[in-house]
């Protein structure tokens, strides 16, 4: 992770390095604020984001929350919630990785 402003990132040196993966806001956490702040952060860079990505180079908005729990065993996210998050990471072309 290397801040918030995605304009500002060297993304041309670290795929240059042999980066082809990178994290692009702070870790998601159990909840639907975690979540939504990932989502309005892609809407804020969405046009610097679609220019790093493509055939071998990915951005990352973090671990798939769907079937994931709390510690108290509640669901981190509603089915709803669940969906959004499953149609949007597919949209962005990004790592569908289960965090469960």
């Amino acid at each position: 992770y290397l801040g918030d402003d995605e304009a500002a990132k060297p993304y041309a040196d670290v795929a240059s390095a042999g980066c082809n993966l990178w994290r692009n806001w702070h870790d998601i956490q159990c909840n639907w604020p975690s979540l939504s702040s990932i989502i309005d952060h892609w809407g804020d860079y969405s046009d610097v984001l679609q220019a790093v990505a493509g055939p071998g180079r990915w951005n990352d908005p973090d671990m798939l929350l769907i079937g994931a729990m709390d510690s108290t065993g509640a669901a981190c996210l509603t089915l709803a919630e669940e969906r959004t998050q499953l149609a949007l990471w597919s949209l962005w072309a990004a790592p569908l990785i289960m965090g469960n």
